[in-house]
């Protein structure tokens, strides 16, 4: 299946239905002069499928992708940062402990064990430590907000493209089961809840409007457990 557009500079580039069954979804993101940031990198079995996508997009794997940002450890979402890391010479961001757990490719906070796969160790090339950081490329700003819950180090992503405003915020919307610190989760989402976005990236869907009314009712039904 070929890559999706989500919206203006922004591709379903991976995902059960676009590389591989276990991925979880990966996004391009790319600027006005075809610069690109990767958020989230499959389970790397869909590696070869994922640079196809990135291929009929025009875009040289090699030159024109400068990150992978990946919001947490699972390895449908990291599993793929060492394909992209040594194949492509991608440069990859995590924020700890999660980066440790990747680049140690531990099987347990990984979840590899548990669905019965290899996770291959990948260096983590900006190791985030701090609440809030930002990246640029290209003109390109990416705010990286630390959002503790569904495991250590979750991340969420705030950019804008094109007069769109995006949140990227994996798996930080799935069940309270799959949740390691459900009152972190709770607390990290009224953070995001302060940016103003409209669209959803999610690690399993994306939401193209009214993202953050979406948001909005998932903390409300959280709160009332």
């Amino acid at each position: 299946m070929p890559l999706i557009g989500v919206a203006r500079g922004i591709y379903l580039i991976g995902g059960p239905m676009l590389t591989h069954m276990l991925d979880a979804n990966v996004y391009l993101v790319l600027s006005e002069k075809r610069k690109g940031v990767v958020i989230d990198s499959g389970t790397g079995l869909g590696f070869e499928n994922m640079l196809r996508n990135i291929l009929e997009l025009g875009i040289n794997p090699f030159k024109d992708i400068e990150y992978v940002i990946l919001t947490h450890c699972h390895i449908d979402h990291a599993g793929g940062a060492s394909a992209l890391y040594y194949g492509l010479g991608v440069k990859t961001v995590a924020h700890e402990p999660d980066s440790l757990f990747i680049r140690e490719g531990n099987p347990d906070k990984t979840l590899a064990k548990k669905l019965g796969l290899e996770f291959k160790p990948s260096p983590i090339t900006v190791n985030l430590r701090k609440e809030y950081e930002t990246l640029e490329v290209d003109g390109m700003v990416f705010e990286i907000i630390h959002t503790p819950g569904h495991t250590q180090g979750s991340i969420s992503v705030y950019f804008e493209i094109h007069g769109n405003k995006v949140l990227a915020l994996g798996d930080a919307i799935l069940s309270e089961e799959q949740t390691e610190d459900f009152h972190a989760l709770k607390r990290s989402l009224s953070k995001i809840l302060r940016y103003d976005f409209e669209i959803v990236l999610g690690g399993h869907d994306y939401i193209s409007k009214n993202g953050r009314a979406f948001i909005e009712e998932f903390l409300m039904k959280l709160k009332v457990k």
